[in-house]
Formats: C-alpha cells, sequence, structure tokens
C-alpha cells in the first residue's frame, strides 16, 4: 500500500534519529548481509577495530575475527539467518594491526517492512579494562586466601544470610568439620549449639550495626573455649578465632598455683618489696632481683638509715614524695614513674606499684610493692616522640598512580612520612602502604576515582616503611587526558599523626583540670576588666558559683566587706604590672559565707613575650587560718603550763646540748635552769655513765622511733641520786628532726613502794602455792575412806531386801547421800587444786555439744521430775561442733543445769544451742529464785553463794561456778550470767567452734515436757 506523504516525512524523522545514534553511540556498530559482508561502520567501530568506514565497508566481516574463530563466525550469521538474537557473548576481536581485543558482542537480525530477514546488525564494547581488572582482582584473591590457608588463626567468611562462603585449614582443623561438609550451610544449622551462646548475640548486632565485635566463648560440643572477632563488610561478617582453650587452662593452673607465690617472687625479673609504714618507711624484705636491677645487695639496703627517696633522681623527688604522700593519705595504690640511682651512680627509670599493707583494724602498717625497669621503654618513647616531632614538621605526601597503581612520582614529602625514597617507591604498588584489614575501603575509593569522583579528606591509617601506622587526612583525585578519560590517580595525604595526639592531650589537659582539687580560674588578660573565660567544678564547689554566673565577669565578685584592703591592693597591683602574686585573702561564697583564700596568680605568655591570660590557683585555707589563730592563742598557754608544770621539762639539740629548761627541771637537780642551759643534759647523770648517755642520745635521732619512755639515774647537785621516768619526742621541722622534748618525773618514792608491793606479791603467791598443795594432799587423804563407806553403803542396799529394816534402808540411803556430796565436793577441791597449780590439762578437740547436752537432760531428768519442773531443749540442725574438752564440757554444763534445777521450784528449765561468728553458744534458763543485782558480780568467786541462808537451804560448797568458769576460760571460752530476784537467771556457755570437713548434721531436737515424762 502506498504511503501518503505525511508518513514519508516520518519515516524519514525516525531514520535521521536511528543515524544519529549509531553515529554518536559509544559502542561499535556494524551491519553486514546475511552472508557476512560489511554494509554500516559507526565512528565507533572506526575507534575501536582501527578501520575507516571506507576500507571496511564491502570487506567480510572475517575480517574482524581473528582466524581460529571464524567457524564461531559461520554459526553466529547461520543463528541470525534464523531469526535468533545473540546477547553479549564475550570474545576476541582483531584490530587492524592484527592484535587482539576483548570485546562484548551482541548480534541481531534486521528485517524489511514485510518482516524477512534481509541483514543483520552487531554492537561490540571493548571490555579489556574490564578483563584485566578481573584477572587482577583474581589474583588478589588467590593471594589472600594463600594467606588465609597459612595462617594458624582459624578464618571462615559469611554472606548475609548466615552461609558459610569460605572456610581455611586452621578453621577445619579446630572445628573438625571439612569445609566441603560446611561451604554453603548456615552456621547455625552446622553449629546448632551456637544459637543458646553469646555468639549469635554478638554476631548478629555486628551484622546489623556494620562494627567489628569480639568475644570469648566456650563451645560444649567441642569441649573448647574459642576467641575470635567478627569483621562485618557488605557481602557478610569474616570472623578470626583462635583456639584459647590451653590458655584458659593455663589461667587455672595459675590460679591454683598461688600456693608457689613466694618461688615466684624469688625468680620474678622485677623487684619486690615489702617496708614499714613509719617515719623512714623501713624495709622489711628485697627479692633477690634487688641486686641486678641496682648493684645493691638486699643485706645492704635493708640496713639503710635513710629514706628510700634519698636514691630518687633529683629532679624526680618532689613529684615522688608529694604523690607518696598523697597516695599514704587517701590509703591508695601507688603507680609511679622515675629515676632510680643504682649503686654505681648511674641511673635507671623504673615503675614503681605499691599497695598498702593493713592490720586487722583497718590501719595501714607497710607496703607491698613491684619495681620495674622500664629504662627501654622510656627510651623507646623518646624516640618516638623525636620522630613524632619530625613527622609533624614534614610536608605533605603527594603519590601519582596509574590506573593499575603503580606509583609513578614520589616526592619529598612522600619520603617523609612513609620512609621510603622516591627510587626505592616508584614502580611498586601503592597497595603495600594499605593495611590488610582496610582492603576494602581502599578497593571501594579506587572504584570511585576510576568512575572519575574526587575524594576529599577521608582519614585513614597507612603504613610506614618500618611497618608503623600513621594517621592521614587522604584526598584521592582522577587524573585524565585531553580526552578527558581518567588515566592516573593523584594522592596527597597529609600527617595527622601530630594533631590527633594534640587533640587526646588537649583533652587530658582539660580532663586534668575539671579533676584537679584546686579552684582554677582562667581570665583574658587582653579585654577590658581582665573577664574570667573559664573555671573547673573545683571552683564551683568552692565558691558555689556555677560557671555561667562567673564568666565575663572580673574576680572581685569574690570579695566582701571585711577582705583587706592592702591585700586587694597588692593583687591588684602586680595584675596591672603583669607579675605573678601569691596571696593568702578573706573571700565570701555566694551563700554569703566567708572564706580564706590562698591565690597564685600566674601571668601566660604568647611567643612573643606578650601577656594573654592569667591564671588563678586558688585552696580554701580556712581550716589552716584558723588553727594558726588558734594556735597563736595557746602559745600563751602553753608558757604557763611549761612554768607551773610539776614534771621536769628540758628541750636539747641533735648534740645533747640544752636548749631551755623550765622551773621543775631545775627543782629536780637543785641547779638554776640558767645555768644549765648550753651544757650537755649529760651533766646531771653520774660520770661514768655520761659517754654512753650522750652516744645512746645522738643515735636515736637516727633510729625508726618517735617516742621513748625509758627510767634513768640522775645525780642532784648536792651527790644525791635520784630515780626519775624520761618521756621523750622528737620535734620536726619540714620532715627533719630538730630537737628533742623531755619530761622527767621523780619515781625515787615510788619505786621504792613498788619493791616493797613485789615483795609482798611473792610471799602471797608462795602462800597460795602452799593452800594448793595442803588442797590436793587432803583431797587425796579424803577420798580413800570415803570410796570405803560408798561401797559398804552400796553393798548393803544391794543385799536382799529383808536383811534391813525400813529404818535402816533409810539411814544407810542417808549415808550414801552425804559421802556422794562429800565425793563431789573432793573432786572440786582436786579439780581447783590443779588449776592453781597449773597441772589441769585439757584436751582440744571438736565437741558434739548436741549429744552432751542429751547426756545431761538424762541426767538432771530425774530431779526435775521430783519438783514437777519442764525440760525444755532447743538445738539447731547442723550446729558447728565447739572446740574443747567434751567431759570438761559435760562437767560445765551438768553443773549450770544442776543449779538450775535445785534453785527452780516451778516452772521450766531450758537449754538452747546456737552459732554466731564461729562461736558456739550454750544457753541454760531457769524460771527460779534468781540472783540480786549486789550478790552477781560475787557468784563466780571460790567459796561464795548468794547468801549463808541459800548454802543451808541448797547445800553446796560454793565451788561448782568457780570453777566452771575457769573450765571455760581455758578452753578459750566464756560464761556469762543475767538475773532477776523471783523471775530467773539465764547463764551463757560460749566456746570457739571447730570449723572442720565433713561435720555431720543432725535434726532439730526440740522437747517440752514435764520431767517426770522423760
Amino acid at each position: 500500500m502506498p504511503h501518503n506523504r505525511g508518513d514519508a516525512g516520518q519515516g524519514d524523522l525516525t531514520r535521521a534519529r536511528l543515524a544519529a545514534i549509531v553515529t554518536s553511540s559509544p559502542d561499535a556498530i556494524v551491519g553486514t548481509t546475511l552472508a557476512g559482508v560489511i554494509t554500516d561502520w559507526n565512528p565507533a567501530a572506526e575507534r575501536l577495530f582501527g578501520y575507516t568506514a571506507t576500507e571496511a565497508v564491502g570487506q567480510p566481516a572475517a575480517l574482524l575475527t581473528p582466524p581460529d574463530l571464524a567457524p564461531l563466525l559461520d554459526t553466529l550469521l547461520e543463528r541470525v539467518r534464523a531469526g535468533e538474537r545473540v546477547e553479549k557473548l564475550e570474545l576476541s576481536g582483531q584490530v587492524r594491526d592484527g592484535q587482539r581485543l576483548d570485546i562484548s558482542l551482541s548480534v541481531f537480525p534486521v528485517r524489511d517492512e514485510a518482516g524477512e530477514i534481509v541483514a543483520s546488525s552487531a554492537i561490540a564494547r571493548d571490555i579489556t579494562d574490564r578483563k584485566l581488572a578481573e584477572a587482577e582482582l583474581a589474583a588478589a584473591h588467590e593471594r589472600s586466601q594463600e594467606l588465609l590457608e597459612r595462617i594458624t588463626d582459624g578464618f571462615y567468611a559469611l554472606d548475609r544470610a548466615w552461609r558459610f562462603t569460605y572456610v581455611n585449614d586452621a578453621a577445619e582443623r579446630m572445628l573438625g568439620r571439612s569445609r566441603e561438609d560446611l561451604l554453603g550451610v548456615s552456621i547455625w544449622e552446622a553449629f546448632p549449639p551456637t544459637v543458646e551462646t553469646v555468639i549469635y548475640d554478638i554476631y548478629h548486632r555486628a551484622m546489623a550495626e556494620g562494627v567489628a565485635a569480639s568475644a570469648e566463648v566456650f563451645y560444649e560440643p567441642l569441649d573448647t573455649w574459642f576467641e575470635g572477632r567478627a569483621y562485618p563488610s557488605p557481602n557478610g561478617l569474616s570472623v578470626v578465632f583462635q583456639d584459647v582453650t590451653e590458655r584458659k587452662r593455663l589461667a587455672r593452673d595459675l590460679r591454683v598455683s598461688e600456693a608457689k607465690y613466694r618461688d615466684l617472687v624469688q625468680h620474678l625479673p622485677a623487684l619486690v618489696y615489702v617496708q614499714a609504714n613509719d617515719q623512714l618507711q623501713t624495709p622489711l624484705y628485697f627479692s633477690p632481683y634487688l641486686e641486678p636491677l641496682t648493684g645493691y645487695r638486699p643485706k645492704e639496703l635493708l640496713a639503710r638509715e635513710t629514706h628510700w627517696l634519698a636514691k630518687v633522681h633529683p629532679d624526680d623527688r618532689a613529684r615522688v614524695a608529694d604523690e607518696d604522700g598523697l597516695a599514704l593519705i587517701e590509703g591508695r595504690p601507688l603507680r609511679i614513674e622515675y629515676r632510680y640511682r643504682r649503686k654505681d651512680g648511674s641511673y635507671i627509670w623504673v615503675h614503681d606499684e605499691s599497695v598498702p599493707i593493713r592490720d586487722e583494724a583497718g590501719a595501714i602498717v607497710g607496703f607491698h610493692g613491684v619495681l620495674f625497669d622500664i629504662s627501654e621503654r622510656v627510651r623507646a618513647e623518646e624516640e618516638r616522640a623525636r620522630l613524632a616531632a619530625i613527622v609533624e614538621a614534614a610536608e605533605d605526601a603527594i603519590i601519582s598512580c596509574t590506573l593499575d597503581w603503580t606509583i609513578a612520582s614520589w616526592n619529598r614529602g612522600a619520603e617523609k612520612l612513609y620512609g621510603y625514597p622516591a627510587e626505592e617507591a616508584i614502580g611498586q604498588p601503592v597497595t603495600m602502604l594499605r593495611p590488610p584489614e582496610r582492603f576494602d575501603d581502599f578497593s571501594h575509593m579506587a572504584d570511585r576515582v576510576h568512575a572519575g569522583e574526587s575524594i576529599e579528606g577521608v582519614e585513614t591509617e597507612l603504613l610506614t616503611r618500618d611497618g608503623r601506622r600513621v594517621e592521614v587526612s587522604l584526598s584521592l583525585s582522577p587524573i585524565r587526558n585531553t580526552t578527558g578519560d581518567v588515566v592516573a590517580l593523584a594522592s596527597i595525604a597529609r600527617d595527622m599523626t601530630a594533631l590527633r595526639q594534640a587533640e587526646r592531650a588537649l583533652r587530658i589537659r582539660d580532663r586534668a583540670i575539671a579533676a584537679a582539687t584546686n579552684g582554677i580560674v582562667i581570665t583574658d588578660a587582653r579585654r577590658p576588666d581582665n573577664p574570667i573565660i573559664d573555671v573547673n567544678p573545683a571552683f564551683e564547689a568552692m565558691s558555689g558559683y556555677g560557671r555561667e554566673e562567673v564568666i565575663g565577669r572580673n574576680c572581685r565578685f569574690l570579695q566582701g566587706p571585711f577582705t583587706d584592703w592592702a591585700v586587694k591592693l597588692r593583687i591588684r597591683d602586680a595584675i596591672a604590672r603583669g607579675h605573678d602574686v601569691t596571696a593568702t585573702i578573706l573571700n565570701y561564697r555566694k551563700d554569703g559565707s566567708s572564706f580564706w583564700n590562698e591565690l597564685h596568680i600566674a601571668g601566660v605568655r604568647d611567643e612573643a613575650g606578650a601577656l594573654t591570660h592569667f591564671v588563678g590557683i586558688q585552696n580554701d585555707v580556712t581550716e589552716r587560718v584558723e588553727a594558726l589563730a588558734t594556735l597563736l592563742e595557746s602559745e600563751a598557754r602553753l608558757r604557763g603550763v611549761w612554768e607551773s608544770t610539776q614534771d621536769a621539762m628540758v628541750l636539747t639539740d641533735p648534740e645533747g646540748g640544752i636548749l631551755a629548761a623550765n622551773p621543775a627541771y631545775g627543782e629536780l637537780y637543785g641547779i638554776a635552769p640558767a645555768a644549765l642551759v648550753g651544757q650537755s643534759f649529760a651533766v646531771v647523770m653520774p660520770e661514768g655513765e655520761r659517754e654512753a648517755a650522750v652516744t645512746t642520745y645522738r643515735a636515736s635521732f637516727a633510729g625508726p622511733d618517735s617516742r621513748r619512755t625509758y627510767d634513768l639515774r640522775v645525780r642532784r647537785a648536792d651527790g644525791s641520786e635520784r630515780e626519775v621516768e624520761v618521756r621523750s619526742d622528737f620535734i620536726e621541722i619540714e620532715g627533719e628532726r630538730q630537737a628533742m622534748i623531755s619530761a622527767l618525773r621523780d619515781v625515787t618514792d615510788r619505786k621504792r613502794l613498788e619493791q616493797s608491793l613485789r615483795r609482798a606479791l611473792e610471799a602471797a603467791q608462795a602462800a597460795t602455792r602452799a593452800k594448793s598443795l595442803f588442797l590436793s594432799m587432803m583431797s587425796h587423804e579424803l577420798r580413800t575412806p570415803l570410796q570405803a563407806v560408798l561401797g559398804y553403803a552400796d553393798l548393803l542396799l544391794l543385799g536382799p531386801p529383808a536383811s534391813l529394816t525400813t529404818e535402816q534402808r533409810e539411814d544407810l540411803t542417808s549415808i550414801r547421800q552425804g559421802a556422794t556430796r562429800m565425793m563431789g565436793l573432793i573432786e572440786q577441791m582436786l579439780d581447783l587444786s590443779r588449776m592453781e597449780a597449773g597441772r589441769l590439762e585439757l584436751a582440744a578437740e571438736p565437741v558434739d555439744v548436741s549429744e552432751i547436752v542429751e547426756q545431761v537432760r538424762q541426767d538432771i531428768a530425774p530431779q526435775a521430775a521430783v519438783k514437777g519442773l519442764r525440760l525444755e531443749i532447743d538445738i539447731p540442725a547442723a550446729l558447728a561442733p565447739a572446740l574443747g574438752d567434751p567431759d570438761r564440757v559435760r562437767q560445765i554444763l551438768l553443773n549450770l543445769a544442776g543449779n538450775a534445777v535445785k534453785f527452780t521450784e516451778r516452772g521450766a528449765v531450758s537449754i538452747a544451742a546456737d552459732a554466731v561468728d564461729g562461736i558456739v553458744q550454750v544457753a541454760v534458763r531457769d524460771t527460779g529464785i534468781g540472783i540480786t543485782a549486789e550478790a552477781l558480780p560475787h557468784i563466780f568467786e571460790e567459796f561464795r553463794q548468794v547468801d549463808g541462808n541459800l548454802t543451808r537451804r541448797y547445800g553446796g560448797a560454793g565451788l561448782g561456778l568457780a570453777i566452771a568458769r575457769r573450765l571455760a576460760e581455758q578452753m578459750g571460752g566464756t560464761i556469762t550470767v543475767e538475773s532477776m530476784p523471783e523471775v530467773g537467771s539465764t547463764f551463757t556457755l560460749s566456746l570457739p567452734a571447730a570449723r572442720y570437713a565433713g561435720a555431720r548434721r543432725r535434726g532439730v531436737r526440740r522437747r517440752s515436757a514435764t520431767a517426770a515424762n522423760g
């Protein structure tokens, strides 16, 4: 059908557009006949293959195909003639000079208006650069895999679906699974128990947050401890891990081997020491490493008579002394570094760490420390500091590279920054500066620059020639040729190490100022009225003003109505002159209260010497000022005491010369005090003792004791001798002993009295020993006939019932009861005599209190039943055994329980036991007659009862409680009593608990019944 003019015009426009697209296309577009003859050839084809359109049109398409690919060309033409489209086939093409290039080829049929295939069209794209990049990436991947296979750490990679994508040899060994079993499998399916461990949470958090995370976990199925770190990436997680089971075992073994501490200290390559908390911090122990470290043998320094600070370098001594004193005041460990003088006079840097040793009351009695030689580390730090200074002054490092990252140029700044000379760096891959873990970061940046993008100011780390890492601000930009294609790239790296260190130092300084205990104020001397620009928290706490309230104000707002004008003028004059000034001034807080402020103001100047700021250091010295005022006020009172005290007082210098003496001192010796001043204190001693006394006195100034009390024999002016008691103490100024003050008291008469009392005491002790001997002898003599009486009484009572009348049996029973009481009294007398003679030996073994209480209950139950009393026993489960003699514990409890039954007419007697804080307590309570407050202090005395009436009514010699208390004390325990008349008494036996393994547990015994019922 013919087309009208409008259709023809539209067709011409479409063909013009298609021609423009073909001409401007960056891809080569080639048209051929179905026989393979070239009919169309665009400019991109000319650039790609090197033939002009005139040269190419009319030639066979085989012109563009290497000979070995000719069959492939025929196959493609057959597929096109069959109406098939071939998309993005990658193969080799051949350019005009015969070289090959990699192309991506798409071929499709061209149809006429009737739909018949009349020709073919091909689109070719140069993919040579991409192929090269893929080859390089494959080689890098192969190298990284080879490295991962060689490392001893386990490594595996997971995709974002948690499937294993890579597992190295070490991981196979540690996990006990082959990579064939793991690749493509989810970690949670391969190792289900890990879902219940911390690994699950850490891996998910690392994947979600994109932040590396580490963990240490025990994997029970393998009986193994693993320590690993997960590194997230856009593709998933990379995990590096180690088997730390052995390390864990070693840690456990280390804890077990704490008993070997002493042997470790002896061989430790560091000095372990112990010193006392006295004025000289006297050394008590040095480990053998002392000699290799300092050149001194332990015995040399153990005999030192000076403070250990004397061996600290003079430039470090004040700092170390301040820190040591502050640590002692705060009761905290000391950690400090300083220079220490060795025996040969050389100095070494040491790191000193010591902790306080406390007694049971919490008081610091000494210090235990370790001294390390850190000279090498200090020298290394000094070397690093010098290197950092060089790097800080260096110029920016400028490098240019080809697209394959080969270094093409290298300036002096790069030489300074990275350490490689230009001739060594050029031609090398720039990746030698890249840390291994930053591979992905650099690859991403390279892709962006290859695409023509510039990257500015990326902060990262790079490696130097000697393996150091430097923090740099990195800028990358593409280098283009005349046609605008990216042919290389440029890198500018600015060393940020010094800047970052300075920023960290500033943060440390700011934290130090904020943490300072002194108030700190900074003012701007360049602005009118010198306003405050900053204060620290200590100033806020001291003044009560907040930081926002004081910024911009002059410090005068702290002054008040009673601030000394002379001090204010002196401070203002110093500030006006730009001078430093120190003053103590009365200031006022926000709440109106006053405080004394010890103020030090120092000027801060710039490099040109111009004054820029003032720094004020403030310290609240109110207590010190008030104490000084109190001291001045008390000075007059002290002078009165010196003149009027009855004790002789004398002040002497280190050589023993008398500096001052009070009137009582002159009276003691019969010499006017003024005549003694300037002479040696030994002038008043017997002549033969003077030289030794002066020698001892001088030695005491270097000794550790600060206070001394001793007796002394002195000679008066009239020739008589007196005994005096001396109490002396040192007067120290700035830590050095300057004088000794001594108080002397005439004790001649007291000594004579003490001697008389001593003779009387010896006589009394002899009489006591004689009494004990007599009691022992008499007890043994009385025992023999009483045993015969008891034996015959028992024999008669046990005879046939008809052999005795009722009256005779009652008489024999009375005889037996009296003899039994007499035998008990004799046994008490024997115990008492053994105790007084020190011959009573007691066992020290675990005592089952529950069992003994049960025995006592059985013994007293008949007597309680006769009186109708309730017996109540309360013994808790798992009662700890007591430490003592079982027989004597039973004797004590039987005495206490027997007394309770004896002195109780109605109600109950209870025995309860408990263990509290390592003490086993047994309380015996009754509802008996009780004890008056007047009699209570005397009930444990020998041969004492509450009163004579009770003795006659209840019987007894008054020895039972006295013996019970002595037995308890000899076993390390006590007996206490609480009582009220007509209410009852409670006697409590307390004994130390015997703690040992395998103590038997018993149920609670609780009985409450009348004794008549058992």
